[in-house]
């Protein structure tokens, strides 16, 4: 259960995988395609039209490095071993260093806090495995 009345928007971030650079034919394999691509899920207290000029433009008038959200991210530790880092706060240098070369899907909002998303991704992860 939500919290908080608080809405956030939630998208998916995907970028080409880290080896697809070694192999510039695999940058366009993946483009676009998931499966293929490194991904994230961002949480973010700006609007789906806000984030998406920030995203654009680079910049807020009033803030020089605005924090965008918080951001999920699966990386692979071992070849079958998948681990979920959580990025708070997500900052727009963030985006320009580790997410270059994106593409952002909006998703839809949501009411759940931190928390609360990181305790339920937990929980489903858990139960896919049950």
């Amino acid at each position: 259960m939500a919290s908080s009345s608080t809405r956030r928007s939630v998208w998916i971030f995907a970028r080409p995988l880290s080896a697809s650079t070694l192999f510039p034919s695999f940058t366009w394999t993946s483009h676009g395609r998931l499966p293929l691509c490194h991904w994230g899920v961002l949480v973010s207290p700006l609007e789906n039209h806000g984030l998406r000029d920030v995203m654009l433009t680079g910049s807020v008038q009033s803030q020089e490095d605005p924090v965008l959200g918080t951001m999920w991210e699966l990386h692979r530790i071992e070849r079958t071993v998948h681990t979920v880092h959580r990025i708070r706060p997500f900052k727009l240098s963030t985006l320009r260093v580790q997410w270059a070369m994106f593409w952002p899907e909006w998703i839809g909002m949501t009411s759940l806090n931190d928390q609360e998303i990181q305790t339920g991704g937990i929980f489903l992860w858990v139960l896919t495995f049950v």
